[in-house]
């Protein structure tokens, strides 16, 4: 599929709530009656929190992960 919009989101760790956060944004893209688009996720916490959350809707969603 080509994307016609990509979707970054910079994540941190935000005190804990990073993952959280993330997966509330999540489940917003995926509510969203149109599905042209890329979910770019820049991971910039010092856990792997935000890669496991990314795993597991990889399924759902189409997911470009870079940890930074």
């Amino acid at each position: 599929m080509n994307e016609k919009v990509s979707v970054c989101i910079p994540r941190y760790e935000m005190k804990g709530k990073g993952a959280e956060y993330l997966d509330h944004s999540f489940n917003l893209l995926y509510a969203q009656s149109y599905k042209n688009f890329e979910v770019i996720i820049s991971d910039n916490s010092k856990n792997d929190n935000i890669k496991k959350l990314c795993e597991i809707w990889s399924d759902k969603l189409n997911i470009n992960y870079f940890l930074n």
